[in-house]
């Protein structure tokens, strides 16, 4: 089991913050290296290249906030408990805070609307040669996290690492394991 004393730290600024936080993923497993090599992974902010997106989902509870890590996996678009996948991930993790102003509820509303949606498998494979269009009848990780945050439904689908540079986030990196 990881030492979680980083995500700890920040973990009651991550609540503060609300849905919609920024989590990108540095892993150190072959899979991770592979996607690495598939195409810009890293952003000015990042201290170093990352091969996955996901975002926060702040459940508010009688007595405490639940953290969830919404991101786009093999069986789809779905919420995890965060510090529970944050225990055993090979790698680091970084957080980038939701900008002031931007709706929330929406960003919740989309997460739900967009819940379950196969994984792109198709995109990632063809994402070196040919950047594909943002689709939501699959998607891969950074595009799920573009689609609920962002709203946006057109354009070309953006690498985990450059989802920093598109001003949903503030600019402070966090890292938090």
């Amino acid at each position: 089991m990881n030492d979680l004393t980083l995500y700890h730290t920040n973990r009651q600024r991550i609540i503060n913050n609300g849905t919609g936080g920024l989590i990108l993923w540095a892993s150190d497993a072959s899979l991770g290296d592979a996607i690495q090599a598939l195409g810009p992974t890293q952003s000015k902010l990042l201290p170093e290249p990352v091969n996955h997106a996901s975002c926060i989902l702040i459940m508010n509870g009688i007595k405490t906030a639940r953290v969830f890590n919404y991101e786009s996996l093999s069986n789809g678009f779905q919420p995890h408990f965060l510090r529970r996948e944050l225990e055993s991930y090979n790698g680091r993790v970084y957080w980038a805070p939701l900008k002031k102003g931007i709706n929330q509820f929406e960003i919740e509303e989309r997460m739900f609307e967009f819940d379950s949606t196969p994984y792109g498998f198709r995109e990632l494979v063809l994402f070196p040669v040919k950047r594909p269009d943002i689709e939501t009848d699959t998607m891969i990780c950074s595009e799920s996290v573009e689609v609920v945050v962002t709203g946006n439904l057109t354009g070309k689908v953006h690498a985990p690492g450059e989802l920093p540079d598109l001003g949903y986030w503030e600019q402070e990196i966090i890292r938090i394991l």
